[in-house]
């Protein structure tokens, strides 16, 4: 797989080389370009926001579909690369900047996030996506296990497929192949989908997440003896409610939809159980 033949011309007049620590791994596959553009549902009114635009093979398809382009790029040489290259783009902003930081000033009332997330950073920038009442909906290039993760598959499920399903609906639209990249990293990739809740489930979520953590304290230990270990609760009033909501003692905190989650904290909340 090859990507434009202009980028690699400004590729080798730059000297440009991707750099490990920022875990540079460009996407160049034009099959899952495609499939992450139709993913993101775009409009012509769609104002995007992309997260690592890369060699800016994907910000290219883009310009094409929406109103604006604002690409965040954290590597200077990167981002001045692709500021010569669209350099005659009128709908596309680029800023060399962290996303982490520039996610805190001033962005439209609306948009949406589309990102080819370095894999060592995906989790504190989904929670932070999450959490932003502007962005209507996600789409993001993540490491395999991370997207697995995301939308709770298998024993992948944990505290952070909890914390996303809180903030949004979760769809976990591809797996594909590490060939996808450029230069290859070591892991196969996902596209994963989040659209988040215009209406979340609780006012106040911390006290729902320290319970969900209690739950998880030990993956190896059934669910009932989580709670009852780590919030103090009686096991035989916990079995009673266990029963009273169709749990199994010896379900684990895994097995757990977010629905049982909610379901359970809600009850024990409501009868005194949980301050």
């Amino acid at each position: 797989m090859e990507f434009p033949k202009e980028i690699k011309l400004l590729i080798k007049k730059t000297g440009f080389k991707p750099q490990k620590r920022l875990g540079q791994n460009f996407l160049i596959d034009k099959k899952i370009l495609k499939t992450i553009i139709d993913s993101a549902e775009l409009s012509i009114d769609d104002t995007v926001v992309e997260i690592g635009p890369g060699l800016g093979v994907l910000t290219k398809e883009l310009v094409k579909k929406v109103n604006k382009v604002i690409a965040i790029e954290k590597d200077p040489k990167l981002a001045e690369l692709l500021k010569d290259y669209f350099k005659k783009i009128k709908n596309l902003k680029i800023i060399n900047e962290d996303a982490l930081k520039y996610l805190e000033l001033s962005l439209p009332k609306q948009f949406k996030i589309v990102a080819n997330l370095p894999f060592y950073l995906a989790t504190n920038l989904i929670k932070k996506f999450l959490q932003d009442k502007r962005i209507s909906l996600i789409i993001l290039t993540v490491q395999k296990e991370v997207g697995e993760r995301i939308c709770g598959i298998g024993k992948s499920r944990g505290f952070f497929s909890i914390f996303v399903e809180f903030y949004g609906e979760p769809e976990l639209i591809k797996i594909f192949s590490k060939k996808s990249f450029w230069p290859m990293p070591k892991v196969d990739a996902a596209i994963v989908k989040i659209k988040p809740r215009s209406i979340l489930p609780l006012k106040d979520p911390e006290p729902f997440f320290k319970f969900v953590k209690a739950g998880f304290s030990s993956r190896r230990k059934t669910l009932l003896n989580n709670l009852s270990e780590n919030l103090m609760i009686e096991k035989d009033n916990l079995k009673k409610i266990f029963d009273k909501l169709d749990i199994d003692f010896k379900t684990r905190a895994q097995e757990m939809t977010f629905k049982n989650w909610l379901g359970l904290f809600n009850y024990l909340r409501k009868y005194k159980f949980l301050t």
